[in-house]
């Protein structure tokens, strides 16, 4: 805002705000609300009106204060001028932005806004600028009554970091439903097992327990801070992994069987209770409606009327403990290693296997990964039988071949890898084409380097999954 010129306010259009400038006859100009009152100022006749228009961002420059009763020095006025944050695109920037500022200095001697966040320009899946005159825009209503207000919000959000540019995918809008749709139905069978529960009950913490609480409270510093400084896509990254993942994909997972034992079931309660009522607090800025929805669920105390009524949460420091994260984050570690193992060795996930041998301890974490791994039973040592093994910190994990046919897998797996290969070489050598690169459409070759990425990815797995039947 520095070197600010004088500014022509004045427009030759067919619309618009009409100047009120009055002109007499001998071309002395007035300035009034009206013909009369111009009369009046003159003291003699008028003999026409400006016939130019104000200039657009003139109009909108005033938009901070005239919206809040200006020229009247009213309540609004006092209490949101100025406000802390305006949003905009980067098109409108000097057009819009820089005129509000310079409107609010010249009559209310004061900037309007203390932070201005400038988010990306949407564009639509082939990057084109969303146009209806050309045909390449897309309808928001069409989008919510598809997906839902929620879906798209959060779509929008989770894309909105450093970038200029993003591009508007109905793929993505159709995962962020999913996400809303997980939200629904884990709230639904949290609450569903809260019959019974003790707000106010001693509850004693399992390492699990205490893991989940820390991942929420780092959490929701993540989420807190993203927001303050605008960082809004760190901030759905960091929402969707510690609901879809952290919360249901792990904790509620291995919490199920405690949950049906009234011995136990009071510390997982109480751990859900506080993790969900905390999560949909800090998830409703981003998506209001479905965590209002299922905050009207919620049986607990002191509850507002509305979720957009609370405050935001404020989390005890010492739910933060990096020892127990260490340690499930390690218990993760090993059930992901040995769900890829019994892929690679052709298991299906799901289906219980009867039994995975173990060198090394596990403390706690046996139950984990025994129910998350899909194994009946964990023995220590080494199984007499053909088998494969992965190591993981120093623990070594095998799982028996039994009804594997080695030599079939190892055919099925070289039969796949020598297509890949051929796929891939192929596609390498178009990519190296200059004809091809320089000539195609660029979303295209675009897709066509994602595609040998993605080959190059599946021969690096066929390749470890033949090392280990050749092995055996």
């Amino acid at each position: 805002m520095n070197n600010i010129r004088d500014w022509c306010i004045s427009r030759q259009l067919m619309w618009g705000h009409r100047i009120p400038i009055y002109y007499t006859e001998s071309g002395r100009a007035i300035a009034a609300m009206s013909l009369q009152e111009a009369e009046i100022k003159a003291r003699e006749p008028i003999v026409k009106q400006e016939e130019d228009v104000l200039d657009t961002w003139f109009s909108s420059g005033l938009w901070p204060f005239v919206t809040l009763g200006w020229p009247e020095e009213t309540e609004d006025i006092k209490q949101f001028f100025p406000t802390s944050v305006l949003i905009t695109a980067r098109d409108i920037i000097f057009l819009w932005v820089s005129r509000m500022i310079m409107m609010s200095l010249y009559f209310k001697q004061d900037i309007p806004f203390k932070d201005v966040y400038i988010h990306a320009t949407v564009l639509n899946e082939r990057g084109q600028r969303m146009s209806k005159s050309l045909g390449t825009g897309v309808d928001p209503m069409d989008v919510i009554n598809s997906k839902g207000a929620d879906a798209l919000r959060f779509t929008l959000l989770s894309q909105s970091g450093y970038n200029q540019d993003i591009r508007y995918s109905d793929r993505k809008t159709e995962d962020a439903r999913n996400f809303c749709n997980k939200i629904f139905n884990a709230s639904k069978f949290i609450v569903m097992n809260l019959d019974g529960f003790d707000q106010k009950a001693e509850v004693q913490l399992t390492v699990l327990d205490k893991w989940l609480l820390s991942r929420l409270a780092r959490c929701e510093q993540t989420v807190r801070r993203a927001y303050q400084s605008y960082d809004i896509q760190s901030g759905m990254h960091a929402l969707y992994q510690f609901f879809w993942s952290e919360l249901c994909d792990w904790y509620i997972e291995q919490s199920k069987v405690r949950l049906q034992d009234p011995e136990q079931r009071q510390a997982p309660q109480w751990v859900l209770n506080q993790a969900l009522t905390i999560f949909l607090k800090i998830l409703h800025p981003a998506m209001p409606f479905i965590s209002e929805e299922v905050y009207a669920t919620l049986p607990i105390e002191n509850k507002k009327p509305h979720l957009m009524e609370e405050s935001w949460p404020q989390i005890p420091s010492d739910w933060l403990d990096q020892e127990s994260e260490n340690l499930v984050e390690n218990w993760i570690e090993m059930t992901r290693s040995v769900r890829a193992l019994r892929a690679d060795a052709g298991f299906g996930p799901i289906k219980q296997l009867p039994k995975l041998f173990v060198q090394g301890h596990l403390g706690e974490g046996e139950d984990l990964i025994r129910a998350q791994s899909w194994f009946a039973a964990i023995e220590q040592g080494i199984p007499s039988q053909t088998h494969v093994t992965t190591t993981v910190s120093g623990v070594d994990f095998h799982i028996p071949l039994d009804g594997v046919d080695v030599e079939k897998e190892l055919a099925r797996t070289e039969k796949e890898l020598e297509k890949s290969n051929a796929e891939l070489e192929k596609l390498e050598a178009r990519l190296s084409n200059p004809s091809f690169t320089e000539r195609a459409k660029p979303e295209i070759v675009e897709r066509e380097r994602e595609t040998a990425t993605n080959l190059r990815l599946t021969v690096e797995k066929l390749q470890q999954r033949k090392a280990l039947f050749t092995k055996k």
